[in-house]
């Protein structure tokens, strides 16, 4: 056997070389994330939006809770859901957009956001669930009902064990996300301010209409990150702006 035949043989077992870790996500992941996020934010907002005001002493009352137990149940449940898909979903985007330049900011606010969605998550089901039940007249008469709703609106700590330290990550997170696009320059510079600004501007507003618009612009600023990252899965490139 000849040395030519022999290193011939060899070049044709050779393995082929292992993909690169750092080869962008693949377009139909991206799509699904940003299809996710678009119907989440959405979600959300619309649950911002529907959300009775608290009653004379800044709690849901039994007053407040009854004539929609069941809506109030379903709105928690379900649109609750979409606030934590939504938080998963927009910190994957995000780390998505951001491959290279200020990731890390990235995953720090994508971890903080997703375990915010789902803390604040498990606060508003139980705030649901105990609404529906508290207020409905075949569990408990009216009077046993409003007694356990002040009970709980007196001693919130249980229940706000998991939802306050959500609202806090919610806050925070996106901060840090928003800083990781801004770094990164994968999307327009105004996206990164617009996101920081909505995602903590309904926070110390009450249920009014500031309170609808900046539910509003909260969704239109996620729409326009899902469609970014759509926009990016079609071109595979990144954008530099200036």
């Amino acid at each position: 056997m000849s040395v030519a035949s022999t290193m011939a043989g060899l070049t044709a077992t050779t393995p082929e070389p292992m993909p690169s870790l750092a080869s962008p996500a693949s377009p139909a992941r991206a799509r699904v994330v940003a299809a996710v996020l678009v119907v989440a934010a959405v979600a959300s907002a619309a649950f911002g939006i529907w959300h009775p005001a608290p009653g004379g002493g800044e709690s849901f009352g039994y007053d407040v809770i009854a004539p929609i137990h069941t809506s109030w149940w379903a709105w928690h449940l379900f649109a609750g859901l979409g606030v934590a898909a939504g938080a998963i979903a927009v910190g994957l985007a995000v780390c998505l957009l951001v491959p290279a330049r200020g990731a890390t900011w990235a995953t720090l606010g994508a971890l903080l956001t997703s375990v915010g969605g789902l803390a604040f998550y498990g606060g508003v089901a139980a705030e649901g669930v105990l609404g529906m039940y508290a207020t409905d007249p075949e569990a408990l008469p009216a009077e046993s009902g409003t007694t356990l709703i002040t009970f709980v609106d007196d001693n919130f700590e249980p229940v706000g064990l998991a939802l306050i330290p959500g609202l806090v990550l919610l806050a925070v997170g996106p901060l840090l996300l928003a800083l990781a696009l801004w770094r990164a320059r994968s999307v327009p510079r105004w996206l990164p301010v617009a996101f920081a600004l909505t995602n903590v501007a309904g926070f110390p507003l009450s249920t009014s209409v500031l309170a609808v618009l900046a539910d509003g612009a909260f969704a239109a600023t996620h729409v326009a990150m899902g469609w970014s990252l759509w926009h990016h899965t079609r071109t595979n490139t990144p954008r530099s702006n200036p």
